[in-house]
């Protein structure tokens, strides 16, 4: 007899394994769809379906019944979303704890663990969106942007590092266009005030407030739309820097397709 026509490989002889296979031959179909979302992780409705031997109706409303009841989770909206067990949303959600949790202490001063880097020791793959959603949602880990924290963990600077930031970030506000580049600070230091939107890295040795980014890419954007193009002598000339400064802002531009190269000039991408 074939209990189950969509499965992957068991292990032999292990009690859990006689059970789950005793549930998909005899079980409830409430007990059925759990069995094969624990066996499974996560279900889309169009892979669940075929496993469920009762009309796709009667499995669309169940499993709505089972969500109210709390037996399962679903995880997004539409035909894309996802229903996974409780047991096994508490395993995955207790292992993006622990890697948040890991990444603190390996990276104190970095806000938080990468979005990506916490997708892929989970495994989600395409999924990876609607889980760390939910996993925000609960509260388990708080959103900052590209990277997840921890709902108690905070960045703590020593004296030095906190007197390094802040003399470099007086610097960007004295000298907005054309920064000194001796004062940029450690990788992960900078990295903590990008994150935080108060320094944009241009290149590796340019670095600017966020600030007077914004007011240079407003101004480029202005003398585009009154005149649709201009240079690099005139972006030097309208903020009083230096030609360096003035290229990496326009080469960085133009990999944001804000602006587009002919020539010595630049027009709207």
């Amino acid at each position: 007899m074939i209990i189950d026509a969509h499965a992957r490989r068991m292990p032999r002889f292990k009690p859990e394994t006689i059970e789950a296979l005793k549930v998909r031959e005899k079980g409830s179909p409430e007990e059925l769809i759990i069995a094969q979302l624990e066996a499974r992780r996560w279900l889309e409705l169009s892979e669940l379906l075929p496993m469920i031997a009762i009309p796709a109706d009667e499995v669309k409303s169940l499993l709505a019944e089972m969500i109210v009841r709390g037996e399962i989770l679903q995880l997004g909206q539409g035909e894309h979303s996802l229903f996974i067990a409780p047991a096994v949303w508490s395993t995955l959600s207790r292992e993006a704890r622990t890697t948040a949790k890991e990444y603190h202490i390996k990276f104190p001063i970095r806000i938080g663990v990468p979005k990506t880097e916490l997708s892929n020791r989970l495994k989600s793959g395409k999924y990876a969106p609607l889980i760390l959603e939910r996993l925000v949602n609960d509260n388990a880990l708080i959103d900052e942007g590209t990277a997840l924290r921890l709902p108690d963990f905070k960045v703590k600077l020593s004296a030095a590092q906190q007197t390094g930031i802040d003399v470099f970030l007086k610097a960007l506000a004295e000298h907005p266009y054309a920064p000194p580049t001796e004062l940029i600070p450690e990788p992960d230091l900078l990295n903590l005030l990008i994150e935080k939107r108060q320094a944009i890295k241009l290149t590796e040795g340019v670095v600017l407030s966020r600030k007077a980014y914004d007011e240079m890419v407003s101004g480029v954007q202005a003398q585009l739309a009154a005149k649709g193009k201009i240079t690099l002598a005139e972006v030097r000339d309208r903020f009083v820097t230096s030609r360096k400064y003035a290229q990496a802002l326009l080469e960085h531009l133009d990999g944001e397709k804000v602006t587009r190269r002919v020539g010595d000039e630049r027009i709207k991408y």
